[in-house]
């Protein structure tokens, strides 16, 4: 239940953009401010707080529509897909993702410590990326957690990746995009379709 709290609080970060005039995805002293800045928000918005499930969405959404570039984003976890999508495909998926993050996710935000910490550690490049390494602390527990910095089409950085004790987030999110593509032919009306369906009985259920 942590490690799903702790990804619940990661999902947000991934494909956010850098302070204003960074000038390389590996300069780590600028992604260093931004990891501290997104868990100072993500603890002030969720940390020792009970929420109504509406409540923990909106904080949620926000967090994502303040600081995400859901275009990065969607190009990570779609790759030749897509690419392949129309305009109009393009804009609805861009409208629902940031909903169904915020919808699919909020409820694991739920019993968030006030305590939450995280500690930077080392950073390394692999590749045009740079993990940066850190230990989240929460009651009873330590979790690693791995940010992957990498520069977005335009050159700004980005965070494209949160590895939580070795699991990637944007990797789970892709795995279940992709799967469901290939198991229908590709259809990139069918996932809009599953992603309407799977918010509408999200909000019934909440």
């Amino acid at each position: 239940m942590k490690r799903l709290m702790i990804q619940a609080v990661a999902a947000f970060c991934l494909a956010l953009p850098l302070s204003a005039g960074a000038a390389r995805a590996d300069d780590d002293a600028d992604a260093r401010v931004l990891i501290t800045r997104l868990v100072e928000d993500a603890r002030g918005a969720y940390g020792g707080q009970t929420l109504e499930p509406a409540e923990r969405v909106a904080r949620l959404k926000g967090l994502i529509e303040r600081y995400g570039d859901m275009g990065v984003f969607a190009d990570e976890v779609l790759g030749r897909y897509w690419n392949r999508a129309s305009q109009s495909d393009r804009t609805i998926f861009l409208q629902l993702l940031p909903q169904y993050l915020s919808d699919c996710w909020s409820s694991e935000t739920q019993g968030v410590p006030a305590s939450l910490r995280v500690d930077l550690a080392g950073s390394e490049r692999d590749g045009d990326a740079l993990v940066v390494h850190s230990l989240a602390t929460v009651p009873d527990d330590t979790i690693a957690l791995d940010w992957r910095v990498v520069r977005a089409a335009d050159g700004h950085p980005v965070i494209a990746d949160v590895a939580v004790d070795g699991g990637s987030v944007l990797l789970t999110i892709r795995s279940d995009f992709q799967s469901f593509l290939r198991g229908n032919s590709g259809h990139f009306d069918a996932l809009l379709t599953a992603l309407q369906m799977k918010l509408a009985a999200v909000r019934k259920d909440g």
